[in-house]
């Protein structure tokens, strides 16, 4: 009687590729390596569209401070859009007979603000404003914690340029704006900020770069150094914040 050969059914094994590791490691590799270049693609692509859409309308104007000082009237105020952003805004004008008069908006560094009206001792005749950068987070924010910020701070980079004409739409409602002369000054931090609000926005006549720089990156750099000591982490910040 010939011996049978015992047959057995075992488990089917995982499918593999060549290498040895399960398929499906593959597939979700490439679903990471997919998501990834979605996002990537989502931060890279023109804002545009969300700098209009967060200008919206504007619906109010609410006055903080006024105060009248050296031949000049002050003010402080907030606006709010129909997008819900928010403004806080300063303006230096001549005190005297209502008439129309160049306009000067500044841009200057994050923790100045508004309050860069407050540097223009002669406006030699003009109206002055300035913005506050629509940041909610902590501006003494340092070390890893910066990290933590990034989203607070891409909010505000993103929102800075539709908060600038946001503010515009409502200087020149007022009386003693000639439309015809907006000037629109960035200084530092201000200054990329001012390119891309100046080639959106074509009721800035003129716009002023002063002391920016070419990349976002270095300029974010070395305003870091002060924050991060170490380069390694700091460069690393740098590199994320310039590519979000």
């Amino acid at each position: 009687m010939a011996k049978g050969t015992a047959s057995s059914s075992p488990s089917t094994p995982a499918v593999r590729d060549r290498s040895g590791r399960p398929r499906f490691g593959r597939i979700i590799l490439f679903l990471a390596a997919a998501g990834l270049f979605f996002v990537i693609h989502k931060l890279l692509e023109p804002q545009t569209a969300h700098f209009l859409t967060r200008r919206g309308v504007l619906e109010t104007v609410t006055t903080v401070e006024q105060s009248k000082s050296n031949g000049y009237i002050e003010e402080q105020m907030t606006l709010v859009s129909s997008s819900g952003l928010t403004v806080d805004l300063s303006i230096k004008a001549p005190d005297g007979a209502v008439r129309k008069r160049p306009l000067l908006v500044l841009l200057g560094g994050h923790e100045t603000g508004q309050d860069a009206v407050l540097l223009v001792e002669d406006t030699r005749g003009a109206v002055v404003a300035a913005i506050s950068y629509p940041y909610t987070g902590d501006h003494g924010v340092k070390g890893f914690a910066v990290i933590t910020a990034v989203p607070v701070i891409q909010d505000a980079i993103r929102d800075t340029p539709a908060a600038v004409m946001l503010a515009l739409d409502y200087l020149l409602r007022r009386p003693d704006i000639d439309p015809q002369r907006v000037e629109l000054v960035g200084v530092s931090l201000g200054a990329p900020f001012a390119c891309i609000v100046g080639g959106l926005d074509p009721r800035f006549r003129r716009v002023w770069a002063i002391h920016g720089a070419a990349l976002p990156y270095r300029m974010m750099e070395h305003n870091l150094r002060h924050r991060i000591g170490v380069s390694s982490i700091r460069n690393g910040v740098a590199k994320l914040g310039a590519l979000l």
